[in-house]
């Protein structure tokens, strides 16, 4: 947050404004209030408006709190406590959304100051609408030695994830070329270069392609790789990439990629 934080005293919270379980751009509410919205050019679990329960980390909601100053009379505000950043001499507040299993949603945060020791009708301060993001999906990652040979690893990568994307055209694509890809690779450290993240190199050959299943809206992707016997340091690089259609210069459609997980585990 900006600087001048506590202006309203000992207490004062970073208010998330809610509004009720549907909201529509004609709504007096919607320029109000935090807002969450599917991503149309991909086919994904379903969503519900945020609400106090969308957020996570025991945060203080009150309901019924007036929003002086709109046609809005009474709101929720989900409060969280800010923290002191030293190193940039900034206040900040995490947020802990719980957007279900949809992939990638548009979030647009209100946020408010939010002092629960205030005066009638003057706990919260004007609105103002955080840009709209996409959280990232959660993702859980499993590595597990073989029984039989030790030097294979079993690769296990789950979460939300999407079944179809739609182009410029009125049909969606599901096959594997716009669907999202894991892979996984053996890195080895090279003991002459000092920085952390530069000095990994990946083996040649032994990037391997997780399989996908999907059951309902849920994805697993596993797979094996061999881990060489070697006397440096490793580890396994395991990256997910998703699909989208783009233009390309000529005017033509084309399959693009973006990183949307990576994780790096030792071995």
């Amino acid at each position: 947050m900006g600087r001048g934080w506590w202006s309203s005293g000992a207490g004062e919270l970073l208010g998330v404004v809610v509004g009720s379980d549907v909201i529509t751009p004609k709504g007096t509410d919607y320029p109000y209030v935090s807002l969450i919205g599917q991503d149309l050019i991909r086919s994904s679990a379903s969503l519900r408006n945020l609400r106090a329960v969308s957020f996570g980390d025991d945060p203080v909601v009150a309901t019924g709190v007036p929003l002086v100053g709109t046609p809005v009379p009474y709101v929720t505000v989900v409060g969280h406590t800010p923290q002191y950043d030293e190193t940039t001499d900034r206040w900040f507040a995490d947020i802990d959304l719980d957007t279900g299993d949809a992939y990638a949603p548009f979030v647009r945060l209100s946020l408010v100051r939010y002092q629960p020791n205030s005066l009638d009708r003057c706990a919260l301060s004007p609105v103002v609408l955080a840009d709209i993001v996409q959280p990232l999906p959660d993702r859980t990652a499993t590595v597990t030695s073989g029984l039989d040979d030790p030097a294979v690893r079993t690769v296990t990568v789950a979460g939300p994830s999407y079944t179809a994307v739609r182009g410029r055209g009125p049909d969606a694509g599901t096959d594997d070329s716009v669907l999202p890809a894991v892979t996984v690779s053996v890195q080895r450290a090279d003991p002459a270069v000092a920085d952390d993240l530069l000095r990994w190199q990946t083996l040649p050959e032994t990037t391997v392609t997780l399989t996908r299943s999907v059951v309902g809206t849920a994805a697993t992707w596993t797979g094996q790789v061999t881990v060489p016997a070697d006397e440096g340091e490793l580890r396994l690089l395991v990256v997910e990439e998703e699909r989208l259609f783009a233009d390309t210069p000529a005017g033509t459609e084309t399959i693009t990629s973006r990183v949307v997980y990576a994780t790096a585990v030792p071995v």
